[in-house]
């Protein structure tokens, strides 16, 4: 397809995955098309996250539920607290982290970097 005076073309972003199709033969002479995928790149966003306890009691008192946060290219994430968790110390949530996200922008994981 072409751009439709859109200005914008049909190729896929570079951040999502694209299907390779592939016929492959099944029984008596049928044919079934096969989808191969390959991520071209995955979505994300890295963050700085310096919270220390004190700052996440309201959440665990249960008075809020989400952290609002802002990746290193300055947009602000408003992420959902219980993702923090695995990471919490008595210090707090402290470390640089990558938020991975589906091509239909799902959260898939939040990573802490080495």
């Amino acid at each position: 397809m072409g751009s439709r005076g859109t200005g914008r073309h049909d190729a896929p972003p570079a951040s999502c995955a694209v299907g390779v199709f592939k016929a492959a033969r099944v029984g008596r002479g049928g044919i079934i098309a096969l989808s191969i995928l390959r991520s071209v790149s995955m979505p994300s966003l890295m963050l700085d996250i310096a919270l220390s306890a004190e700052q996440l009691r309201a959440v665990y008192q249960g008075h809020a539920n989400r952290i609002m946060l802002r990746s290193r290219d300055g947009r602000r994430v408003s992420l959902p607290a219980h993702h923090l968790r695995p990471f919490l110390t008595h210090e707090g949530v402290h470390g640089s982290f990558v938020l991975d996200f589906s091509p239909d922008g799902e959260l898939l994981a939040l990573r802490r970097l080495a």
